[in-house]
């Protein structure tokens, strides 16, 4: 099938070629309503990017690796009791971590292993679907307040076991208004709202 192809387009030669600019023969009839991609009013929406730099964008979106943030957690508990003067502030336990932004991921994720240093208090214990299906139990922590550039957010943890990657997921990417950029595969602040995060209530 595939050979015959070509044998029936060189039968008659002449057939692809008769009238050659049929299709260009206004080639800027296209654009002579519509304009070029980069002659559209940018007064629409100043905020997005030329049409033409769109594509760039998409392809490198869509070949986003893992994006990491350096977060900073803290033992809320232990800060509430400094504020008060029940303890020093140097014995608040506190640590940075590089944590896998995760959007699909529904909440922080600790380990086993930052848990311990960490002694968050346990409030339950919660069944978790992991990436390839398998569900496991976990314990569910309270009081950790999160740290990042100027935003903060006070959360629950699942602790998954051993030294599992930690993973900082939907709940706390949503309060303090964060959001990976495309281009440069990063964690920043949401730009419309560089002061302060706003939520979202509906």
């Amino acid at each position: 099938m595939v050979a015959a192809i070509p044998r029936l387009v060189d039968a008659n030669p002449r057939l692809v070629d008769a009238n050659p600019r049929s299709v260009d023969a206004n080639p800027r009839s296209v654009d002579a309503n519509l304009g070029s991609a980069d002659t559209i009013p940018r007064s629409v929406d100043s905020k997005y990017p030329p049409p033409s730099q769109i594509k760039g964008i998409f392809e490198q979106t869509f070949s986003m690796g893992l994006v990491y943030a350096d977060i900073e957690i803290i033992n809320g508990m232990e800060l509430e009791m400094a504020r008060r003067g029940f303890i020093d502030k140097d014995e608040v336990k506190r640590m940075h971590l590089n944590l896998l932004v995760d959007t699909g991921s529904y909440m922080l994720a600790i380990n086993e292993n930052i848990q311990e240093i960490m002694q968050f208090p346990v409030v339950e214990s919660k069944r978790a679907q992991l990436a390839n299906g398998q569900v496991i139990q976990c314990d569910v922590v309270s009081g950790v307040e999160l740290r990042f550039k100027n935003r903060r957010s006070y959360c629950s943890a699942m602790v998954l076991p051993g030294d599992s990657e930690p993973l900082l997921g939907a709940i706390p990417l949503e309060e303090m208004d964060v959001l990976i950029h495309p281009l440069r595969q990063e964690l920043i602040v949401n730009p419309e709202h560089p002061d302060m995060a706003v939520l979202k209530m509906k």
